[in-house]
């Protein structure tokens, strides 16, 4: 049988015992990723282990995604809601959801991380790529591009509105 080739991406708390781990693989298969939890009790956050709590954070989707932006964590998928069990501030992180406007699921992560007052991602209409690690591939000064497209209240809802319509 043929032989994947994949990557193993562990999750460890801040005292970095290890509460789990990501294997994704890098084939064409159709079953990319395969994620273990070892501890029931804790959050699967990748980069906890890592992150500066002195400088700003950032949040992202996946683990490899995290990896191209500076001082970033990922929430492992579209489950946001584990911001508010963090021990960071809202206003310490900027989330950063994948470019996605024609996703009604994806829209409806912008809004309600919009209406609990995070400051948020809204990619300007010009980026193509669906992802961080994608956008990267293209050549894009990706942490730039996050840092010039950070929305927060009534700003972020407004360019969501636009968004939306690409």
């Amino acid at each position: 049988f043929p032989v994947t080739i994949g990557l193993v991406l562990p999750f460890y708390t801040k005292d970095k015992q290890l509460t789990g781990m990501t294997c994704r693989a890098l084939g064409d298969e159709q079953l990319r990723y395969i994620t273990v939890k070892i501890k029931s009790d804790e959050l699967l956050v990748f980069g906890m282990d890592v992150v500066d709590e002195t400088k700003h954070i950032y949040v992202v989707e996946g683990p490899i995604d995290s990896l191209f932006i500076e001082n970033c964590i990922a929430v492992s998928g579209t489950g946001f809601n584990k911001l508010e069990l963090l021990p960071f501030k809202k206003e310490d992180m900027t989330v950063i959801v994948d470019n996605q406007p024609r996703n009604k699921e994806v829209c409806k992560v912008y809004d309600d991380l919009i209406a609990k007052g995070y400051q948020i991602v809204i990619w300007p209409q010009s980026q193509k790529e669906k992802d961080i690690n994608d956008m990267f591939l293209a050549g894009h000064n990706v942490q730039s591009v996050v840092e010039c497209n950070t929305y927060k209240g009534l700003e972020a809802k407004v360019k969501l509105n636009l968004w939306k319509k690409i």
